[in-house]
């Protein structure tokens, strides 16, 4: 699945598998994912494995 956002004036885009988050900005961002604060450098793909007995809480 992907999902396209506009957050605080950042185009966000989000692809989500059952195993992980691949996450794409225009501008830099801290987002939570899993609850851990990850960076995200704009215009730079970010992956981030899922873990596994998380995976069916997350979607």
């Amino acid at each position: 699945m992907q999902v396209t956002q506009d957050f605080h004036g950042a185009r966000v885009v989000l692809t989500i598998t059952t195993q992980a988050v691949a996450v794409v900005a225009d501008h830099d961002l801290t987002v939570l994912i899993q609850g851990q604060q990850q960076q995200i450098t704009a215009g730079k793909m970010h992956r981030f494995m899922l873990r596994k007995e998380d995976a069916h809480d997350q979607f």
